[in-house]
């Protein structure tokens, strides 16, 4: 299988309610299914997926609980 990560985003997360970095993780991508399915083989799991606001993106949990997000993003974009 194969996949990158086209892009990282770092946002500053004000407050630590459970599960939550004081720094939250954006991965962008541009094949959603195939990189969820990559991370899961690394530990991950998958909490929910959304699409609005013109994106669609999955949250999910690394293996020490802390949550953070996949959102795919065409490779042209």
């Amino acid at each position: 299988m194969s996949s990158r990560l086209g892009h990282l985003m770092i946002q500053r997360v004000p407050g630590l309610a459970e599960g939550k970095s004081p720094i939250h993780l954006d991965l962008f991508t541009p094949d959603l299914d195939a990189e969820i399915t990559r991370l899961q083989d690394l530990g991950a799991v998958e909490v929910s997926r959304y699409a609005q606001w013109g994106a669609v993106w999955a949250t999910l949990t690394d293996p020490d609980g802390h949550v953070f997000d996949v959102v795919e993003r065409p490779d042209d974009a």
